[in-house]
């Protein structure tokens, strides 16, 4: 049986004792590891989309204004990349929702539908 399958058979009393869930699976864990690097809040992550910017979609981002809606400020976002690329300054959100119009504007969606472009949500 794959670890799913077992998975699915433990009995729920053990899935949730006392109020805590997961217990069989904490502690096993505390057995092997110290409970402080588990038995904590969840965290949420960041992704490190400034950091790709700068070296994996570089190009990309290089090129971000060839194919952009005419009404966006293409001075702007020349700038907004180049303080990005050279000036240390993080605009990896709006770089990203740019790079999402683009892709949607250059969709056959957009093309045969312009109007859909001021809709889309």
């Amino acid at each position: 049986a794959g670890l799913i399958e077992i998975s699915r058979a433990i009995p729920n009393h053990l899935l949730l004792k006392d109020g805590i869930k997961k217990s069989i699976l904490k502690d096993i864990l505390a057995k092997h590891v110290p409970k402080a690097l588990f038995d904590r809040p969840k965290r949420g992550f960041s992704v490190p989309i400034a950091l790709w910017f700068r070296k994996e979609l570089k190009e990309e981002l290089l090129s971000l204004n060839e194919g952009l809606p005419p009404f966006i400020n293409k001075a702007y976002v020349n700038q907004l990349v180049h303080e990005h690329l050279y000036l240390n300054r993080n605009h990896s959100y709006t770089l990203w929702n740019l790079m999402r119009i683009k892709k949607f504007y250059s969709s056959p969606k957009a093309k045969a539908n312009p109007v859909a472009m001021l809709s889309y949500s």
